[in-house]
């Protein structure tokens, strides 16, 4: 597949939208670790929601997400 790709950025991930905060509570509960969340007012240009489009990987590569956000942290660690 790696031939159709033309030196355009692709994004990869599992379709849905993901806070910060929802990421890292999800790290901390894969890696098996406790740590104190301190939440902060929101900054000027913070970006309150966001999700990058798979489609452009999904067409050129014919890729799709296969794991969750949960599994493919618990590889990423080795646990």
């Amino acid at each position: 597949p790696l031939d159709k790709c033309d030196g355009k950025a692709m994004n990869i991930g599992f379709g849905e939208s993901v806070t910060i905060r929802t990421l890292a509570e999800e790290m901390v509960r894969v890696a098996g670790k406790t740590v104190p969340f301190i939440d902060g007012p929101a900054r000027e240009g913070d970006v309150k929601h966001s999700l990058s489009s798979i489609e452009r990987t999904q067409n050129v590569l014919g890729w799709k997400p296969e794991v969750s956000l949960r599994q493919g942290l618990t590889e990423l660690l080795g646990r």
